[in-house]
C-alpha cells in the first residue's frame, strides 16, 4: 500500500512538472510572436 502511494505521488509530481514546462513553453512562444496582443 505504501509503495502504491509513492508511485501515485511520483506520478502526480511528474504530471505537475510537465504541465509547468508546457505552460512555460507556451508563454515563451507567445512573447516571441510578432502579432501578440498588447496585454499578453
Amino acid at each position: 500500500m505504501i509503495l502504491a502511494d509513492l508511485v501515485d505521488y511520483k506520478a502526480i509530481l511528474y504530471a505537475m512538472h510537465t504541465s509547468e514546462k508546457d505552460t512555460n513553453t507556451a508563454y515563451e512562444r507567445l512573447n516571441e510572436h510578432n502579432n501578440k496582443w498588447h496585454d499578453a
